[in-house]
């Protein structure tokens, strides 16, 4: 692939990603402000996602205009929200688990894995910068956090599927969101098991000294020979996460529209 034309494609696929952000913001917002209170805090949560993914679209489409110290200086602020927002959107999933199928108890395992996520994490990082030294140590800090992720995210996945799969009778809005959480676990685990493969080479690539690891990061994050892996993945990742506010605004739109609504199961504003 030519400079040209990787450029091309990066930036198309930024716009792309960021168009796709804004999109998900929207639907957010309508289903926010939608006169069915149910769903309103799945609204919410599409708007921090929104948000979320706009914010990393942004900074990474800046970086070849303001450099690298802009780019470092954003990510460090980026990590942060973003360990916000998945804190919040976590929240609002679990209000919604809660409050209509009355598991009160929903967030202790939630809040719990993602706490020990975060001390192995942090453990990890100390223990591996103490005994490993130099490019090597970075390669491995991020190859057992990533596989950490991997657990930790399978194990909510599976926490939230089976609350809404138990709940899908008594669900009266949105019936069919087990499936879309399938949906959603397939690629959370397709990016994962590339991101692993990743750094699993780049481990084996600093250690032997065999190969230099600049050419290794080129190829799996920055295009290989035809394309920007990466940026394939971003756009796949909005799109897929896209989904599920669609499906609810469709939803939303068919009950309402109903005129047999049963005002004892499904709340809605004045």
């Amino acid at each position: 692939m030519s400079i040209a034309t990787f450029g091309i494609f990066y930036f198309i696929s930024k716009i792309l990603v960021f168009s796709l952000s804004c999109a998900m913001f929207v639907f957010g917002v309508l289903v926010l402000v939608n006169k069915i209170k149910q769903t309103r805090i799945l609204g919410a949560s599409f708007v921090i996602l929104g948000v979320q993914s706009m914010l990393n679209g942004f900074i990474n489409a800046a970086q070849p205009f303001f450099g690298a110290a802009f780019y470092t200086k954003a990510s460090v602020f980026n990590n942060f929200f973003g360990m916000a927002a998945n804190i919040a959107i976590m929240f609002c999933i679990c209000f919604y688990i809660h409050r209509n199928y009355g598991k009160k108890l929903i967030y202790i395992p939630i809040f719990a894995i993602m706490i020990v996520n975060r001390i192995a994490s942090t453990v990890v990082s100390v223990l591996l910068n103490s005994s490993v030294k130099g490019a090597l140590a970075a390669y491995w800090i991020n190859l057992v956090n990533t596989v950490n992720s991997f657990i930790s995210g399978t194990a909510i996945a599976a926490v939230i599927f089976l609350a809404f799969y138990q709940n899908r009778e008594k669900e009266k809005i949105i019936p069919h969101t087990w499936k879309i959480r399938i949906i959603l676990y397939a690629f959370f685990v397709l990016q994962m098991i590339y991101t692993i493969c990743a750094y699993i080479l780049l481990v084996k690539v600093a250690k032997n000294q065999s190969y230099d690891p600049g050419v290794i990061i080129g190829f799996l994050f920055s295009g290989g020979n035809a394309y920007n892996i990466i940026s394939l993945l971003d756009i796949l990742g909005v799109s897929v996460n896209l989904i599920f506010p669609i499906y609810v605004f469709i939803r939303l739109k068919k009950v309402q529209s109903q005129k047999t609504e049963e005002p004892a199961e499904i709340e809605t504003a004045p």
